[in-house]
């Protein structure tokens, strides 16, 4: 609460807002049920939120449709993601309102983010100089204090998550027979991808090995996170980067080299599509930016 004091003094009484923060965390149980995700220590990223008291149950109604838009904004399968709240006679001492965003794993439902609202009960348990420094002003006659909303969310277990959602098995043709064999496909959002792009050879030819690498330092470039793809033969490397959930990828060949027309292939659709070279960049960047603005959408309107 010392850094929450700190923004009080320098905000003032300019309510609301938020403070986040995120970083290491210890857990102090350890469910069984909740194997492979149960652990001592892990990756927590939390807000704290204040308002004005009578504003407490509108703003904590936004962050439960926010957060959990924002969930499912970056699923393969929305629905996965659930919103449950605790019923009245369940909620934990000092807590006015809590409710839990869950995953459905294969095992089962297990919490990914907590969102809550204790009121001014936090502050009320203070010294009275403590408590003092947390006032705010109500109106024009006198003085109150915030209530607080909290959200708490595990890192490893929301990443956890989206692998598990992104994993599905399919049938695509590989090889120069086309022929169609099982493979994974990890359908990770862009915005969580490793990586965006990878660059594959279709021939070892010495000039479409130079061509791939002077292309992926141009895509390094503009900030397009990219990769050059040797690992065994070209069936195999379009099969890695499915599993390995890249979600595009850019075929080189001798027609580039003859015509400048490269193979620009979709991981979810494996639609393959021919196009000049000027405008693979382009046409990167536009749908990079349209995944982008999905995420980022103003949400925080109440």
């Amino acid at each position: 609460m010392r850094l929450v004091e700190k923004c009080i003094e320098i905000f003032g009484q300019s309510l609301p807002f938020g403070v986040a923060e995120c970083g290491r965390a210890f857990g102090a149980t350890l469910k069984p049920s909740e194997y492979p995700l149960r652990h001592e220590e892990g990756e927590h990223m939390g807000v704290v939120f204040l308002c004005q008291p009578t504003e407490d149950q509108q703003w904590y109604y936004h962050w439960q449709k926010a957060r959990l838009r924002w969930w499912k904004k970056l699923a393969a399968n929305p629905e996965n993601f659930s919103l449950v709240e605790t019923p009245t006679s369940e909620l934990p001492g000092h807590t006015l309102k809590e409710s839990f965003i869950k995953y459905k794993f294969p095992w089962g439902p297990a919490v990914v983010e907590q969102i809550s609202n204790t009121g001014d009960s936090q502050f009320q348990r203070m010294d009275d100089e403590t408590r003092a420094r947390f006032k705010i002003a109500k109106g024009l006659d006198g003085r109150t204090y915030p209530h607080r909303l909290s959200l708490s969310a595990s890192v490893d277990k929301g990443l956890f998550a989206y692998i598990c959602d992104a994993y599905s098995e399919t049938w695509r043709p590989y090889g120069p027979d086309h022929e169609l064999k099982q493979c994974v496909v990890l359908r990770l959002h862009s915005c969580l991808s490793p990586r965006i792009v990878a660059v594959l050879p279709a021939t070892d030819d010495t000039r479409v090995s130079t061509y791939c690498r002077m292309l992926t330092e141009e895509l390094r470039t503009v900030g397009i996170v990219s990769s050059l793809s040797r690992v065994g033969a070209f069936p195999y490397r379009l099969a890695l980067e499915d599993e390995m959930g890249t979600p595009y990828r850019i075929i080189v060949d001798e027609k580039t080299l003859e015509a400048g027309i490269l193979a620009l292939q979709d991981r979810d659709t494996a639609a393959m599509e021919d196009m000049a070279g000027r405008d693979v960049l382009q046409s990167l960047q536009r749908m990079l930016s349209a995944a982008r603005l999905s995420i980022h959408s103003p949400t925080f309107s109440r």
